[in-house]
């Protein structure tokens, strides 16, 4: 799964994944990525990033924070609208899918 970095830093240790740049994409299996966002990252899928509607000139001049306060109001709501996204997705990993409850027999008289 592709990931990009939305907000903030993060390091997974033990592995190669460590983030400090916006817009910074990560390749991670779906349980690392889990464990990643559960932990604090503040990823999204790289499909949810796309649909906010960056652009390259956008991510490059605005890589941190520092930075960001400057920037474009047009960009300032692209990255309201991605820390939507990565909070959203955060709600989406934390909560458990439904468990289909087997079918109890029912008792037969005869």
């Amino acid at each position: 799964m592709i990931l990009v970095l939305v907000s903030g830093t993060f390091e997974m240790f033990d592995t190669p994944h460590k983030g400090d740049t916006f817009g910074q994409q990560f390749d991670m299996p779906d349980d690392l990525a889990r464990l990643a966002v559960l932990s604090g990252a503040q990823l999204v899928p790289k499909e949810a990033f796309d649909s906010c509607g960056f652009n390259e000139k956008e991510i490059a001049d605005y890589p941190n924070a520092r930075l960001q306060a400057y920037a474009t109001d047009a960009f300032k709501a692209k990255l309201a609208k991605a820390r939507e996204a990565a909070s959203a997705y955060r709600l989406q990993l934390a909560t458990p899918a439904p468990t289909k409850q087997p079918n109890k027999p029912t008792e037969v008289k005869a």
